[in-house]
């Protein structure tokens, strides 16, 4: 075990007779998406189907009889099973057999070494719940997609792995004879949830709605959460009644969205019905520090108002970029960074707003005309600005049943003068 394993389970079986799995296990995958590969693999993604937790089934031969859960030191490299050579980094989790050599990408994806052949006879097999931060910073950055870390990185009930271990026993043994070894390997053990503190009366302020308390006690025990009174100030335990008002809310190990006293209360409701919220209306107050605060907002609003009535189609873009896509416009390197970026292609910030437009245009080929516009926030060495952007393809007016009227740049500074004159104010061209 190692930090990011906090429950790590392994099986063994021996004598399976490995080859292709029964037609209805094939059909259950084929309709989900997956490809039937062997009766070993198809066990482990069945179960993932069937339960939600990823497993990973190793060929014994490669193993040693040791396996583990260790960090990656950095530059290690291991052969996935696509064949692709990954570069790792330090803390990096990885599977290990009992020479050392990798045999996994934790939570992601296996390795060519310990991968389940057409020979294959005993497996071990390793289930675990990993920390899904650091699965998803190792998936992202080493461009790995699975199956796997989709679940992990949307929360996985730590409680899984030895249900889905003894599934995957009993569909060897039941589809390829295989001899299960009684032994189980429990690091870590079951886990158990912090209870929350839960306040009736706070959560029918933040709903809006007087729902009793008895309501939202069951609504709560309908979702697997235990209830009871919090304690008294010394740490003793108390009837439920003497404190009816403080409640202590243990959420099953299976929900990991319920961690603050908000999501309780957004469960409660849920169960009791949104259409049962009463219609109410805010209360506004303006404080000092903001009179004034709305003449920018205004003014924004009537810009975008008179490029809308001048034949322009706002658009609003990503204030992501990357060096490549700034390069192609010719427009200032980026600078700021994004630690953790959502893609390759949106790695820092813009630093104007015309590489943007520019791929709208692109992504819109079929549209001959267009007149584009866009209002947004742009981040050059000078630090953080808004700006406007406009952006012209093509002829103003495409001809139909009389003459159009042709593109150009005078026919678009024309447009943009004629939006300034409905604003007030004058275009000068640097």
């Amino acid at each position: 075990m190692t930090d990011g394993c906090d429950r790590f389970v392994g099986r063994v079986a021996t004598s399976v007779r490995n080859g292709p799995s029964p037609l209805e296990v094939q059909r259950r995958l084929l309709a989900s998406g997956l490809r039937p590969i062997d009766l070993i693999v198809d066990a482990s993604n069945y179960v993932m189907l069937e339960l939600g937790q990823p497993t990973a089934l190793y060929d014994a031969r490669d193993i040693g009889g040791e396996l583990r859960a260790d960090a990656a030191h950095e530059g290690e490299t291991v052969v996935t099973l696509s064949g692709d050579e990954k570069k790792l980094a330090a803390g990096d989790l990885v599977i290990r057999s009992a020479d050392g050599e990798i045999v996994g990408i934790a939570g992601i994806s296996g390795a060519r070494r310990g991968e389940v052949r057409a020979d294959t006879t005993d497996v071990v097999l390793e289930a675990a719940h990993f920390d899904p931060v650091r699965l998803r910073l190792t998936a992202r950055r080493l461009d790995l997609k699975t199956d796997a870390v989709y679940r992990y990185e949307r929360g996985v009930d730590p409680n899984l792995p030895a249900w889905a271990a003894n599934r995957i026993m009993e569909l060897l043994a039941r589809h390829g004879g295989a001899q299960v070894h009684p032994g189980v390997t429990d690091v870590g053990g079951e886990q158990t949830r912090a209870p929350l503190t839960f306040s009736p009366a706070k959560a029918r302020a933040l709903l809006g709605i007087d729902l009793p308390d008895e309501v939202m006690r069951r609504s709560l025990e309908k979702l697997g959460c235990v209830v009871e009174a919090r304690p008294d100030e010394v740490g003793r335990a108390v009837e439920f009644e003497a404190r009816p008002d403080s409640w202590q809310v243990t959420p099953p190990t299976w929900r990991v969205d319920m961690n603050i006293q908000e999501d309780l209360a957004e469960e409660v409701i849920r169960l009791h019905g949104y259409g049962e919220l009463p219609e109410t209306l805010p209360t506004f107050r303006v404080h000092e520090s903001n009179v004034g605060e709305g003449d920018a907002s205004r003014a924004k609003r009537d810009l975008r108002a008179a490029f809308a009535f001048g034949g322009f189609q706002e658009v609003v873009t990503y204030t992501f970029t990357s060096d490549e896509e700034a390069a192609r416009a010719r427009a200032p390197r980026p600078h700021l960074r994004l630690r953790n970026p959502l893609t390759s292609e949106r790695t820092a910030m813009r630093t104007a707003l015309y590489p943007s437009l520019l791929r709208t245009a692109l992504a819109n080929p079929q549209q001959g005309s267009l007149l584009l516009f866009e209002v947004g926030r742009v981040f050059p060495e000078s630090g953080e600005v808004e700006r406007l952007g406009a952006l012209m393809r093509g002829p103003l007016a495409p001809a139909t049943w009389q003459p159009g009227v042709a593109g150009g740049f005078y026919v678009f500074k024309g447009a943009l003068e004629a939006v300034a004159s409905a604003l007030g104010a004058t275009l000068d061209l640097a």
